[in-house]
């Protein structure tokens, strides 16, 4: 009975021990978590040392301990994560209850989470990728005729639609350039100019459409040319003040012209 006693005393002591320890460290007053004293049941006096009441008391004493033990473990851990910046259980609970939590990030903080954005200036509509696609093709373009209007290595050759057209004879050394263009349709040469000019033609009237860029560049499609019988071209695109041609010849800044026959 005494050695029961002792032990009893013992374990009591120890669990004291240990929760007067973590008040020091202040972990039991920690707002993540408290400490839970377990109830030691109380030995009263004659009961023998088989008795049910001391078994029963030992079960006791062991699921107090270990329920304690399991709590400053869970406590413990939970106060590690929130510590090292990982996910609290209240934080998880809260994202549970409002599942709209992401509104307050910004749109590129939403961006690096892998999350969606919308709207301007951060977001990227579709809108947006295919006028960088059509400026990409614009810039291309105007490289491509700046070769061809290279006074010192010029190129006979433009791509359309994928496909190679090479110059034909006529036109001029200065503005103009013709082009054997049998293989292209009428669309084709169409969708040509609207890449020249990175937006929709408009329909000035039958056989003539234009556009007028931001940097003032003028783009005119026409079917009809006081020089066809000369040329044969079908159809004329000219290109009127545009800086990139400019800057290979002054004169090509006012006026160049491409003609598909």
């Amino acid at each position: 009975m005494l050695e029961i006693k002792r032990q009893h005393k013992s374990i009591t002591d120890k669990i004291q021990f240990n929760l007067n320890e973590l008040n020091k460290l202040k972990i039991a007053q920690s707002s993540v978590f408290a400490v839970p004293t377990p109830n030691v049941p109380t030995l009263s006096h004659g009961v023998g040392l088989n008795t049910q009441a001391t078994q029963t008391a030992n079960s006791n004493i062991v699921k107090g301990v270990e329920n304690t033990l399991g709590n400053i473990r869970d406590g413990l851990a939970e106060t590690f994560d929130c510590s090292f910046g990982m996910s609290c259980s209240n934080d998880i609970d809260k994202a549970a209850k409002n599942p709209n939590m992401g509104m307050e990030l910004s749109n590129s903080e939403k961006a690096k989470l892998g999350g969606s954005t919308s709207g301007t200036p951060d977001g990227w509509e579709p809108e947006d990728e295919e006028h960088a696609r059509h400026k990409e093709q614009q810039q291309k373009n105007f490289e491509e005729l700046a070769r061809v209007y290279d006074k010192d290595s010029p190129s006979q050759a433009i791509t359309i639609d994928g496909q190679t057209i090479k110059q034909g004879v006529g036109g001029n050394r200065y503005s103009t350039r013709i082009y054997d263009s049998q293989n292209l349709t009428g669309q084709q040469i169409y969708n040509y100019a609207e890449q020249l000019a990175a937006q929709p033609l408009t329909k000035v009237k039958d056989g003539i459409y234009t556009a007028k860029l931001t940097d003032g560049t003028m783009i005119t499609l026409r079917s009809v040319s006081s020089s066809a019988e000369q040329t044969g071209a079908r159809w004329t695109v000219q290109i009127r003040n545009n800086p990139t041609l400019r800057q290979v010849e002054n004169g090509l800044g006012r006026n160049a012209e491409i003609k598909f026959r």
